[in-house]
């Protein structure tokens, strides 16, 4: 079930003492911070560690992050497969990857068939679908 999350403000109050050695004088500053809430419970769903984001933009962004959908996660975890394939096959990879962007700044589509053939040209198997592979290059 998807939580209906809400942005709102608050005002944090920071205090400084007075650093002499410095030549600051003590003093009081106000900021405009922005927290994350349940808009059904009011429960506070993220307050970036006590601190509070500057934007609502910057506190959706971050929540969004924290909290991926199923086909976001699935990409990353693909993607961090590929890249741990990658290390491993450095030089193979970066010629798959130095084809692929060759061809497409030349204007030329790559299909999945095409990074199929060079996989099997060169005597190894693709760590992932050709697909994705093309997705995670991109």
């Amino acid at each position: 079930m998807k939580k209906n999350i809400k942005a709102i403000s608050i005002e944090k109050t920071y205090h400084y003492e007075e650093d002499p050695s410095n030549w600051i004088p003590a003093y009081t500053k106000k900021e405009i911070r922005y927290i994350l809430v349940d808009a059904d419970t009011g429960e506070v769903v993220d307050d970036a560690q006590g601190f509070g984001y500057k934007t609502p933009q910057k506190a959706y962004a971050s929540y969004a992050y924290k909290h991926p959908t199923k086909k976001q996660a699935s990409a990353r975890t693909l993607k961090k497969m590929y890249e741990g394939w990658a290390r491993k096959h450095r030089d193979i990879a970066d010629e798959l990857e130095t084809e692929i962007l060759d061809a497409r700044l030349h204007g030329l589509e790559v299909t999945p068939e095409a990074v199929k053939e060079f996989a099997r040209d060169r005597g190894f198997n693709l760590p992932m679908s050709a697909n994705v592979i093309l997705d995670i290059i991109r």
